[in-house]
């Protein structure tokens, strides 16, 4: 409760309520007041809340109490200015310095993608992607090309054992020395026959990379070079086993210091060329040169 003089009742006491914004000059009307439910609400209730102002709606200025405001408002002159000076920012060079920031970062993430990539390709983990796709390919094609092209290929053993071997067979090799001798014999017969036949097929000279078919199976590598060895060694014998026709044919080979006695003499000391490893290997040089596989054709 507070005293207040008011502008009419000078000599009058009011009793002002400013929860509920009642007057009254009399006290019992106002101690009443205070017991009402609207006074209760207010002043304890949830929507107690703190005395409300008073503004003045021209100039701005704030009252706690209506009187004060009425007052006010007879002098009013209007709305009251006042000029504040409000500092403007500063510009802050930021720009610069956050274009730095992404170069540095940018730059530590190069270097180390740069170190990763090259760590991965020194253990391997990372090659040329498109030599990958083409070997990939490659291999592909190659496979299609021995099992759906050449699946009707000759095994390496039956492509030996119907070679028909003829004395010049055997006569060559003394003129020609083992290796060329069978190199040719090998070869004669293979180009007689058409390539999708063929028991071998090359597919890296540099490399002797051979494929051999053998029990129907196209086997690469060491397997296919062995198969390659028995072929060779099986034609040397059936050449070998001649040597007693061709003897009989040629019984002048008995006279010593005669032609064929001196052809006898270059042809048993070159058809017995099979037991030296080096020569085994120059004929299968000399027949995987005349098989590569032609590039087009796979």
């Amino acid at each position: 409760m507070e005293e207040i003089n008011d502008d009419q009742h000078k000599n009058s006491q009011k009793y002002r309520c400013d929860f509920c914004d009642f007057n009254t000059s009399r006290l019992s009307h106002y101690n009443n007041h205070l017991k009402t439910k609207k006074h209760l609400k207010k002043s304890t209730g949830e929507n107690n809340c703190q005395p409300k102002n008073y503004i003045c709606e021209e100039c701005g200025k704030t009252y706690k109490e209506r009187s004060g405001l009425y007052r006010h408002k007879s002098k009013c002159n209007g709305p009251s200015i006042e000029t504040v000076a409000v500092p403007l920012p500063v510009p802050v060079p930021v720009e610069k310095d956050i274009k730095d920031q992404k170069i540095d970062k940018l730059t530590e993430q190069v270097g180390i993608l740069t170190s990763a990539l090259t760590t991965a390709i020194k253990e391997g983990k990372l090659g040329n992607t498109t030599t990958n796709n083409n070997t990939t390919n490659n291999q592909f094609n190659l496979n299609i090309f021995l099992n759906e092209k050449c699946k009707d290929a000759m095994n390496i053993e039956d492509f030996v054992n119907q070679i028909k071997l003829q004395l010049t067979d055997l006569e060559s090799q003394g003129t020609l020395g083992y290796v060329d001798g069978i190199s040719n014999i090998f070869i004669k017969n293979l180009d007689e026959m058409e390539e999708e036949k063929r028991p071998i097929h090359c597919t890296d000279v540099k490399r002797e990379t051979l494929y051999v078919k053998n029990n129907d199976i196209w086997e690469k590598g060491e397997s296919g070079r062995e198969h390659m060895k028995k072929a060779i060694d099986t034609l040397t014998k059936n050449n070998i086993k001649q040597f007693g026709q061709w003897i009989s044919e040629n019984p002048q080979c008995k006279v010593p210091h005669t032609p064929k006695a001196d052809q006898f003499h270059k042809i048993s000391s070159e058809v017995g060329g099979s037991i030296q490893q080096k020569n085994i290997d120059k004929v299968i040089r000399n027949i995987a040169k005349e098989t590569t596989i032609d590039k087009n054709n796979v």
